[in-house]
């Protein structure tokens, strides 16, 4: 199987990557990653002498760039790519909505154009908006998206739907909730060994002593989160998804369980 990941060079598309390359030996990936903010390449390091991993980088919202990887012939795009973060969101949108909604429309068109039997976009949970103290969502909540990275990740989520509908491409979207493990943004890529343990620059300074920790949108709300190497995440939904046919097209992740945020900051000022 030929892959196209973008976003490979990220947190948890990395992580993706290397689990690929050693766990299935038939298969190729190509990363595509514009090693913006939150690209690195140092994630890739386990596979760059892989034959069977490329590396190209370049910007998923480069038409004439997408199409030249996508006409070489693949048989999947795993969609990872995206900018991300609320606070960088609130501060200035437009890179958002270039990137998630653009980048994902030019994805799906080379899909389309150049026969890809699979789409998998890979999506969030903050598309659904806030959830108060109680409560969950499942994959009939509406779409509430209370920031422009949520909102520019709620069109792309629709724009995957609209490519299902009209042109019947082979497409899934997963809405997973936050996540956190090795080779993530910020930390020290060895190692973030629980949610409310601050480390590198995930919480620098904030719960220390020195800062107060900061929580958008009210530290009440629950919170969820999975490690990027939890089997139950990325050695079960992403390839069943991938190799799997006639999916639903939103298929949301969770840890299984919501923890109110007061108690993440509070164990960060523990430490």
């Amino acid at each position: 199987m030929k892959l196209v990941v973008t976003g490979g060079a990220g947190f948890i598309g990395s992580n993706f990557v290397r689990w690929e390359i050693a766990s299935d030996p038939s298969v190729e990936v190509t990363t595509l990653d514009a090693l913006i903010y939150a690209g690195n390449l140092a994630n890739l390091e386990p596979v760059r002498a892989e034959a069977r991993h490329r590396f190209v980088h370049g910007d998923v919202a480069d038409r004439d760039g997408v199409f030249r990887l996508l006409e070489r012939g693949v048989d999947a795009i795993v969609h990872f790519a995206a900018e991300s973060h609320v606070d960088r969101s609130i501060d200035d949108s437009a890179a958002f909505l270039r990137t998630n909604v653009l980048g994902t429309q030019v994805l799906l068109e080379g899909a389309r154009r150049f026969g890809v039997k699979r789409f998998l976009h890979i999506s969030t949970d903050e598309v659904y908006g806030t959830l108060g103290p109680e409560g969950r969502f499942t994959e009939e909540s509406p779409l509430r998206p209370s920031s422009p990275y949520a909102a520019s990740k709620a069109a792309a989520d629709l724009l995957v739907l609209s490519y299902v509908r009209t042109y019947g491409i082979d497409a899934v979207t997963t809405r997973c909730s936050n996540n956190f493990g090795p080779y993530q943004y910020g930390s020290s890529r060895r190692s973030v060994r629980a949610v409310g343990r601050p480390q590198g620059g995930l919480w620098r300074g904030c719960g220390l002593g020195r800062a107060a920790l900061p929580s958008r949108g009210g530290s009440d709300r629950a919170r969820s989160g999975r490690g990027a190497r939890d089997p139950g995440r990325h050695r079960d939904p992403l390839p069943v998804k991938l190799l799997g046919g006639g999916g639903a097209p939103a298929a949301r992740r969770a840890a299984g369980r919501g923890v109110d945020g007061r108690q993440i900051v509070n164990a960060g000022s523990r430490r």
